[in-house]
């Protein structure tokens, strides 16, 4: 398979609080790369958010695939709707839309403090086949529920290999 996964073991999730009681949430968004290569920008994005995401008890997915973004964090809701509001002022992205926002009883992602995925010219054949797997048509997150989004991601974590 050519589906890239940039995890490394030594990032598995070791916090998973959520300390404020408020129990784990769920929040899913989309949003559009700016910039040309936005994927040499992927290694430092992960680094940053895996130290952040250990340290606040957040884990989650991200997946990179055709110039977007669409990502699950699992946490606390205050830790999570504080990392919400900085990746929507990050500048790296526009077009960020907030597609589910909910309680879980547990967690789909808890071994990744963040894992990355990308999909890209090698991967078309699998991502269009998990696509049209999961009844999508086409790789198009922007016409999906939040629902269908979180559906695709934990899919596509299962196919994928955990290395690089």
């Amino acid at each position: 398979m050519n589906l890239k996964s940039k995890e490394a073991p030594e990032s598995k999730a070791r916090s998973q609080k959520p300390e404020d009681g408020g129990g784990c949430v769920q929040l899913v968004y989309i949003s559009r790369a700016v910039g040309r290569e936005p994927e040499v920008e992927l290694p430092q994005i992960l680094r940053l958010a895996r130290g952040h995401n250990s340290e606040q008890g957040i884990t989650g997915l991200l997946c990179f695939a055709y110039g977007r973004y669409m990502q699950v964090l699992e946490g606390g809701a205050k830790e999570v709707n504080a990392l919400y509001l900085r990746i929507g002022a990050d500048k790296r992205h526009e077009a960020v839309r907030l597609l589910k926002f909910s309680q879980s009883p547990s967690r789909m992602f808890a071994l990744w403090s963040m894992r990355v995925i990308c999909l890209d010219e090698n991967s078309a054949a699998e991502a269009r086949a998990l696509v049209r797997f999961n009844n999508f048509g086409a790789f198009e997150p922007e016409n999906w529920t939040g629902d269908e989004c979180l559906g695709f991601l934990r899919t596509l974590a299962r196919v994928t290999p955990d290395a690089e």
